[in-house]
């Protein structure tokens, strides 16, 4: 997937709150999650390897500081509402 790059004004503190001191490291989005495919497994039935396709991982929402207030917003394509969703229930 492809993820997408928007700026955001924000407060600072509440990014602190919410995000911690390392906001460059990501915060999980709560409720949201995706099926990946990560790596094979072995199948029984057709004595073969196969893909492992049933793994869910949730996405996350990265930020970088841009000066004071102004914030880089970095999540996956489909996940971009629900991003902005949250950051402006939380953090601004």
């Amino acid at each position: 997937m492809a993820s997408v790059s928007f700026t955001r004004y924000l407060d600072d503190r509440k990014v602190l709150k919410f995000f911690g001191t390392r906001p460059w490291m990501g915060k999980r989005l709560p409720g949201k999650v995706k099926r990946v495919t990560v790596g094979v497994r072995w199948s029984l039935p057709k004595k073969d390897y196969v893909p492992d396709d049933n793994v869910l991982v949730q996405p996350c929402v990265v930020l970088s500081p841009l000066g004071k207030g102004k914030w880089r917003v970095t999540v996956e394509d489909q996940f971009r509402e629900e991003a902005d969703r949250y950051l402006s229930d939380n953090c601004m």
